[in-house]
């Protein structure tokens, strides 16, 4: 739930009437703290016009009621100057999709579509030369994923999301009460299932996201690439809903989304767009290296090191 940020006077009118409901005995034992003024309530009104990164909302040193006003000079803040002119969007012209499967494929290009691909089959070879087949075992049909292959995979996956049946067999139910030709026309039952499966992101896995780290990698790449984000940022926790097994799946009765995957993510305010990501682990601390690109084609990292609850530039 997005918090809700109150103005200065409706903090002041709030504290104000706080202190006129209280009763001469909780007065008395509070003499040191000040009730705010109509002098205090009519300057509020003055802090409409200032910018909010001008006013402090915590309380003063002496332990007062009042709210007091900060420059962006105070505390020795130093407000760096934002110099970078080509941000937003990096795609032009004839660059620009025309479809939603054109942006689908700026993101899963045939690069990850091939290594996934090759990881596969890298996997299967591993297994099967450990397998000792029986004679109508399905694994003697086994060829070698191809890139498109892997592709079809990838778009049969996503209908299966789209249209939910109790399980995997009956998409390729030949009943003609539930039959559905996407899926068999595409794949039959079995190599469908043999490449369910082998698949395997990676050659080698040593963690919980390593198994997934170079798609990870890749989609966090092509973000940063396709744009680059302006001055204003925001950084977010969001949770991907999932029930299946992964080590950092997360539960949490109060969200709507009650299982999932935790990421926090680095979005441009004025977009939306989501410029990179990390996939949330509880009790860890991550860094994002967001790349700002200029004009003369230097880049830098800043990085962004935060943890579940605070967040800080370095």
């Amino acid at each position: 739930m997005a918090r809700k940020r109150l103005r200065s006077e409706d903090v002041l009118a709030a504290i104000q009437q706080m202190n006129s409901d209280s009763d001469d005995s909780d007065l008395e034992s509070n003499s040191g703290a000040s009730v705010a003024s109509d002098d205090d309530v009519g300057s509020s009104d003055r802090l409409d016009n200032t910018d909010v990164d001008d006013v402090d909302c915590t309380q003063t040193d002496d332990d007062s009621d009042e709210w007091r006003k900060l420059s962006t000079t105070a505390n020795n803040f130093t407000q760096l100057p934002f110099s970078l002119t080509n941000t937003g969007f990096q795609l032009s012209g004839t660059d620009v999709p025309e479809d939603e499967t054109g942006f689908f494929q700026l993101f899963f290009s045939d690069t990850l579509f091939q290594e996934l691909a090759e990881n596969t089959n890298e996997y299967a070879h591993v297994n099967l030369s450990k397998m000792q087949l029986r004679a109508r075992s399905i694994w003697h049909k086994w060829a070698d994923v191809t890139a498109d292959e892997m592709k079809a995979y990838i778009a049969v996956i996503l209908n299966m999301a789209m249209n939910e049946k109790p399980g995997v067999f009956d998409y390729f139910s030949k009943q003609w009460v539930t039959h559905m030709p996407f899926f068999s026309d595409i794949f039959s039952r079995d190599r469908f299932l043999q490449i369910r499966w082998m698949l395997h992101v990676t050659s080698s896995a040593n963690g919980n996201t390593d198994k997934i780290s170079n798609m990870v990698k890749h989609i966090k790449s092509k973000c940063m690439e396709y744009f680059v984000a302006g001055r204003d940022i925001a950084i977010d926790e969001t949770t991907v809903a999932f029930k299946g097994r992964a080590g950092f799946k997360m539960y949490n009765p109060q969200k709507p989304t009650k299982w999932g995957l935790r990421i926090y993510t680095l979005g441009d305010s004025a977009t939306g767009y989501i410029v990179t990501f990390e996939l949330g682990m509880l009790n860890e601390v991550r860094i994002f290296e967001i790349r700002l690109k200029y004009s003369d084609s230097n880049s830098f990292f800043a990085p962004l090191i935060f943890d579940s609850e605070i967040c800080w530039w370095t």
